[in-house]
C-alpha cells in the first residue's frame, strides 16, 4: 500500500488527497492492476485500477469497501457504472466514456455512502455516433457523493443530467459536470 501512495505523489496534489483517503480503506485491502475485462467487472472489496487504455462491453458494479481507479488513461464502457456501499470510483487525470448507442442508454448511479471522484478528468457519452448529442443519466441517492474538480463533460457530442436524491451531494470545483442537475 505504501508504494502505490509514493507512486501517486509524484503526479499531482489531488491526487496525494485520493491517495490518502485510499489509506483510509481497510487495513488488508489490496491494490491489483487490472486488464482489460471481455465482460462486466464486479468488485466487492479491495483496490483496483487501469492505468492503461481499455475498451470493453458490460457493467461496472462496485459495493462493499471496493475502490476503482481509473489513472491517467481512457476507460470506455459499453455498461452501466453501479457503485453501492462505501465504494468508491476515482477518475484522475483520464477520460471515462460510456458508450452509449442511443440517449439514456447507459447510466451512472451512485447509492449509500458510495463515492466518484472526477480529477482533471473528462466525461464522454457518445463514443460511436460522433455528430449527436447522447445523454447519460447520473442518479445520486442516499448519501453519495459526487466531487468533480477541473473536469467536464464532452460537448456537444456529451451530456450528462444530475438526478440527486435524498442527501446525495454534488460537489464541483472548476468543471461543468454534470450538464445539468435536479435536485428532489
Amino acid at each position: 500500500m505504501i508504494r502505490f501512495v509514493l507512486c501517486l505523489r509524484r503526479w499531482s496534489a489531488p491526487l496525494l488527497l485520493i491517495a490518502t483517503m485510499t489509506i483510509a480503506a481497510p487495513a488488508t485491502a489490496a491494490t491489483t492492476q487490472l486488464k482489460c475485462p471481455t465482460g462486466s467487472v464486479n468488485l466487492q472489496s479491495d483496490i483496483y485500477y487501469f492505468n492503461e487504455p481499455c475498451v470493453f462491453k458490460g457493467d461496472v458494479v462496485l459495493s462493499g469497501t471496493s475502490t476503482l481507479v481509473v489513472l491517467q488513461t481512457s476507460l470506455v464502457v459499453d455498461g452501466d457504472i453501479l457503485l453501492s456501499g462505501s465504494a468508491r470510483l476515482i477518475v484522475s487525470g483520464g477520460t471515462l466514456a460510456l458508450d452509449n448507442h442511443f440517449v439514456f442508454h447507459h447510466r451512472i448511479e451512485s447509492r449509500e455512502s458510495a463515492q466518484i471522484h472526477f480529477v482533471d478528468s473528462t466525461l464522454k457519452t457518445n463514443v460511436s455516433s460522433p455528430g449527436h448529442s447522447l445523454a447519460s443519466q447520473y442518479l445520486g441517492l442516499d448519501q453519495s457523493i459526487l466531487f468533480v474538480q477541473n473536469s467536464g463533460v464532452l460537448a456537444p457530442d456529451s451530456w450528462l443530467l444530475g438526478d440527486v436524491r435524498g442527501h446525495a451531494a454534488v460537489h464541483a470545483i472548476n468543471s461543468n459536470f454534470p450538464s445539468e442537475i435536479y435536485p428532489h
